[in-house]
């Protein structure tokens, strides 16, 4: 009897610990990501004209290989198994906005969107359907970056790309039109408008690149936390003046800040940036150091 029950007692153990690994990788199954997308996201060809895209920028932490299909098929284009989009030359005049679908192996899905123009040959026009997709970009402070390269339709002649003002720290790549920007951008949000040129006329665009607020935990968590809020609560709380406590408690901490009123006492702070936290609440400021990734800096 007794080794009966050690034995069920292991298998019960072992059931434990198979249901835990379960959950653990539910878990990291959940926090995957499939992500496609094309720089640049259009060709311009003239009729009789074969070529092919650049291969997609895959974003699969899921590993393993990656499926390709056009949503809506178009006779003479295909992809190939790397999703390199190619067209013959008996494509005829004409837009052609082919969705692009991929595919993991554990069944995520991301789409994007990918143009091709088929312009009348012989006859340069002026640019036109001049965009970035996606239009717009969200950094952090102290992030450099830049855009994927813009969508458009040429006319059929080499094109130029010039910003039509000047903005510190961001510059255009007058070939492919890509925008970058440097890592001492300040916070704020910028219009930046991007103006393509040909032999025969223009275009204008805008992007708006957002530069976030890094809040900072040494000036605008720990002054608050340690003055507001520590001070009044006991026990365990009154190591809200340390990072790791308040780090490990910031679920809590952010539950018992209201959006108006006094909790904590004083909460409409000095410290808030009011361009990037526009309520100048600092419990949109405390959520917002969070979402940064709780900082200790």
């Amino acid at each position: 009897m007794r080794q009966l029950i050690i034995l069920l007692s292991i298998i019960g153990v072992l059931s434990s610990c198979h249901y835990d690994k379960a959950i653990v990788d539910l878990r990291n199954v959940s926090k995957d990501t499939l992500k496609i997308s094309y720089s640049p996201s259009s060709s311009t060809i003239t009729v009789g004209t074969a070529g092919s895209s650049a291969a997609p920028i895959i974003k699969n932490t899921v590993g393993g290989i990656v499926s390709f299909k056009i949503s809506a098929p178009v006779a003479g284009i295909t992809l190939d198994n790397n999703g390199v989009i190619n067209w013959a030359n008996t494509v005829p005049r004409g837009t052609y906005t082919l969705g692009i679908v991929a595919t993991n192996i554990i069944g995520m899905v991301d789409s994007v969107r990918y143009i091709l123009y088929v312009n009348a040959s012989g006859v340069a026009t002026a640019p036109t359907a001049f965009a970035y997709a996606p239009a717009s970009n969200s950094v952090n402070q102290g992030m450099a970056g830049s855009s994927l390269a813009p969508s458009i339709n040429t006319g059929g002649a080499a094109v130029t790309y010039s910003l039509t003002t000047t903005i510190t720290g961001i510059t255009i790549n007058a070939t492919s039109g890509v925008i970058s920007w440097v890592n001492t951008m300040s916070p704020g949000t910028y219009t930046i408008t991007v103006k393509a040129t040909n032999s025969v006329g223009s275009i204008t665009t805008n992007y708006t690149l957002i530069v976030v607020y890094l809040v900072r935990f040494s000036v605008d968590i720990l002054p608050v936390i340690s003055t507001k809020c520590a001070t009044c609560h006991h026990g365990s709380h009154t190591t809200w003046t340390q990072w790791s406590t308040i780090n490990n408690e910031s679920a809590s901490i952010h539950s018992r800040l209201k959006p108006a009123g006094n909790m904590p006492q004083g909460s409409s702070l000095s410290p808030v940036p009011t361009t990037q936290v526009s309520s100048g609440l600092f419990r949109d400021l405390f959520q917002l150091w969070i979402t940064q990734g709780k900082l200790n800096n």
